[in-house]
């Protein structure tokens, strides 16, 4: 657990303005990868405003195709999800529940600021 958070920590030295959204997986996916873990790559983080799941996407693997500049302003999530094994996935019936073998995931919020990486209030928690 404590390398998939490490790793999970890694994308946000990547949040800054004028950075690349795919940026984000190229960090993660090479901690991983460096430590014998894989990153599954059917779910992405996402921006966050007055609807939950909005634009951009972030990829959290490394050459992915995620457009876009960062900018002062932008609030989304980086939450991926780290394998002890293959980065294949699979849905349960429910439609909604992904699993793996040997994963876990981590995630918050993040908002792009002229500072270091910024968390909004409401994820304080993370």
């Amino acid at each position: 657990m404590t390398r998939t958070v490490i790793t999970w920590r890694q994308g946000p030295r990547s949040v800054r303005p004028g950075m690349k959204f795919r940026d984000i997986g190229n960090v993660i996916q090479k901690h991983a990868k460096a430590h014998g873990f894989s990153v599954v790559k059917t779910y992405c983080g996402h921006g966050i405003n007055r609807l939950f799941h909005t634009a951009p996407n972030v990829p959290h693997y490394a050459k992915n195709k995620a457009a876009g500049l960062m900018k002062v302003g932008n609030t989304f999530t980086i939450e991926p999800m780290i394998n002890a094994g293959s980065f294949n996935d699979e849905q349960w019936p429910d439609g909604w529940t992904a699993v793996t073998v040997g994963f876990l995931t981590f995630y918050c919020f993040y908002a792009v600021t002229y500072f270091p990486p910024l968390r909004p209030y409401f994820a304080a928690l993370c």
